[in-house]
């Protein structure tokens, strides 16, 4: 495909191949499906910031070498917009539901049990909104809950849900050490075909929100107290709750900043192109400083564990 400063030249695709292309009203950004390139399918999906580009080509280099499926990706342009161009991996007759889906499932069931105070002990007290309600559900014990709740009827239901939490652990795991802020209810999803009792994850995608680091600014406070809105509270939680968490930890011995440095210098040469230095520089100070916190919480751990 013709390539314009590493990204693929949609416009040209578009005009010279008469590539079909329609509005996809499914993303919350400018996004696109073009069909029968090279007789595959790809969604394009803009970005709301500049700043997002190249951290979902980090990711995949970082996901396939950890064993986690993950959509390909590569730059793209349209005319004036730059984005994401995602390899469909959707199958015909299969279901796909994403995240929130599974969730307001399990929170009518709750609500109509009248069980909903073992999750919220203040719900009725509180104006919860339904996208609070799901946010808040969307933690590793609540989701495998959800899981059994959809899957009940299926004679299979234990091995499915034990293979989609351990495939949706590793990935929860890779947004911990990624800083990627974006991968609440609306952004995980299954791929179901109900005749031959299947579910399972299908390939990661929405993960170019990576990377950043003043998600993470609360902690920089010496006078800092785990807040419940703290992801790294999040994770030290995540590492209290899983009794194997050896994947975490081979994915932080595995990818020092060096390492992603090297991955960097690996997509340029792959892409015939280099980084903004701004966004690189901003990537990396990011990821040095996270990587410090999370030196320092492992290292706590180890100490306590003595």
């Amino acid at each position: 495909m013709n390539k314009i400063n590493g990204r693929i030249d949609l416009f040209y695709l578009i005009k010279n191949l008469k590539i079909k292309m329609k509005e996809a009203k499914e993303c919350s950004t400018k996004a696109y499906w073009l069909y029968d390139i090279n007789g595959k399918n790809y969604l394009f999906k803009t970005y709301q910031s500049t700043n997002q580009m190249y951290r979902s080509l980090i990711i995949e280099k970082i996901a396939i070498k950890s064993g986690i499926n993950f959509a390909h990706t590569e730059l793209a342009s349209l005319d004036t917009l730059d984005g994401e161009l995602i390899e469909n991996y959707k199958k015909e007759s299969y279901d796909y539901l994403n995240g929130s889906t599974i969730l307001e499932e399990y929170f009518q069931y709750l609500k109509e049990q009248e069980k909903m105070k073992q999750l919220f002990p203040k719900y009725k007290s509180y104006r919860y909104t339904l996208d609070e309600i799901l946010l808040n559900m969307n933690n590793l014990e609540t989701i495998e809950e959800a899981l059994f709740y959809h899957y009940r009827t299926w004679e299979n239901k234990e091995q499915i849900v034990k293979n989609i939490m351990e495939k949706l652990k590793h990935i929860f795991y890779l947004d911990f050490l990624t800083m990627q802020r974006d991968r609440g209810h609306n952004n995980w999803e299954l791929e179901e075909k109900k005749n031959i009792l299947y579910a399972d994850l299908p390939p990661l995608i929405d993960s170019n929100r990576s990377f950043y680091l003043p998600s993470f600014q609360i902690l920089l406070n010496p006078t800092y107290k785990m807040s419940p809105t703290s992801l790294y509270e999040k994770l030290e939680y995540m590492l209290d709750y899983d009794e194997n968490n050896d994947f975490f930890l081979q994915l932080y011995t595995e990818n020092p900043p060096k390492k992603i440095e090297e991955i960097i210098k690996e997509i340029e040469l792959e892409h015939q192109f280099l980084m903004e230095k701004e966004i690189k520089i901003l990537i990396m100070a990011s990821y040095n400083e996270h990587y410090q916190i999370l030196t320092k919480i492992l290292e706590k751990r180890r100490k306590k564990q003595i």
